[in-house]
């Protein structure tokens, strides 16, 4: 199968990375505009995955194990796409932090590049048209008080992350009906778990700052509710559905175990005691911007895939993921 990822050097991407190309089955064509001694040095887990491939700055047409060091902008994608089989779509500007410092480069960045690959497909000069996998969040619903959220929730952004992955939601939705575009929308919930080294998200955050300043910062009361899950149960869904017929237009990935902020913290600060002998303390400070108070997703639809069993977040867990960032944390000078 030929498939190709972009985002392909980061976080998730990176992991995806190296799981498909185990397989032998598949002829991969990565794209990232992260530098590859970058990725490599945050990510260990990329540099062995990476040996069998060629790096370029830029392609016309797929080729077998190339890595191409771009922005999606500077590619010609429809003759890129010619008859591939799959596109997973992982890069973006990522969380509603940054998109509130810089929501037009969070436009450009989901909204505007998304659009561009779906425009790619449906002038690509394949007759049969590539399948579209799609990284999108539970931040589209987060105004929504139906909780826990579903597939039929209906979508109330609060910040202008979550009003870019509902546009490009919608765009997917109207191209499939008018277009014939297959594609798949996945909506991650927190994601956590070793590779996390320079993401800001909440559990990276806090195992960095545990560990660097042996503090752990909570905004607000702690009491803000969120689903996390690991980052090698969303790799292991994506390989199940490159190889599934199964007709998956959406669908949550979580663990319906909604998990408070301050019960992470606890986490957190357990698995940095159990590792280092140091307690870390925990702070409280003021609320974030668009934080929403609760976020969390039911995974009935989720189970009835027979996919992937998503492991809750626990100790366990979140243990393997400070043991990560222990061994890593010397990159970060």
């Amino acid at each position: 199968m030929k498939i190709v990822i972009s985002g392909a050097l980061g976080y998730i991407g990176g992991v995806l990375t190296s799981l498909l190309s185990s397989q032998p089955q598949h002829s991969l064509m990565l794209i990232d505009k992260l530098p590859i001694e970058v990725a490599c040095k945050y990510n260990p887990v990329l540099q062995s995955s990476l040996k069998a491939f060629t790096f370029k700055d830029r392609s016309t047409t797929f080729k077998h194990n190339h890595c191409i060091i771009s922005d999606l902008d500077q590619l010609d994608l429809p003759n890129i796409f010619n008859d591939v089989d799959c596109i997973i779509h992982l890069a973006a500007n990522p969380g509603v932090q940054l998109s509130i410092k810089t929501p037009s480069i969070d436009f450009h960045q989901n909204i505007v590049q998304t659009f561009n690959i779906l425009e790619a497909i449906r002038s690509t000069p394949s007759i049969t048209k590539p399948r579209l996998i799609f990284s999108s969040s539970a931040a589209p619903l987060s105004g929504s008080d139906h909780l826990p959220y579903s597939e039929n929730s209906p979508t109330i952004p609060i910040s202008p992350y979550g009003a870019s992955k509902s546009s490009c939601e919608a765009y997917l939705h109207a191209y499939r009906y008018a277009y014939g575009i297959n594609s798949s929308i996945l909506r991650f919930s927190n994601v956590y778990g070793p590779g996390s080294l320079v993401k800001t998200s909440v559990v990276s955050n806090m195992i960095r700052t545990a560990l660097t300043s042996n503090c752990i910062t909570v905004y607000s009361d702690g009491q803000q509710v969120r689903d996390f899950i690991y980052v090698d149960d969303i790799a292991l869904f994506i390989n199940w559905l490159i190889n599934s017929r199964e007709p998956v237009n959406l669908v949550h990935l979580s663990t319906n175990q909604p998990t408070s902020i301050n019960k992470l913290a606890q986490y957190v600060q357990s698995s940095v005691q159990l590792l280092t002998g140091s307690t870390p303390k925990i702070f409280h400070t003021e609320a974030l911007p668009c934080d929403a108070r609760v976020n969390y997703a039911s995974d009935s639809y989720l189970k009835s895939l027979k996919a992937v069993e998503f492991r809750p977040i626990s100790l366990s867990t979140i243990l393997s993921s400070t043991q990560y960032f222990i061994e890593n944390l010397d990159k970060l000078s």
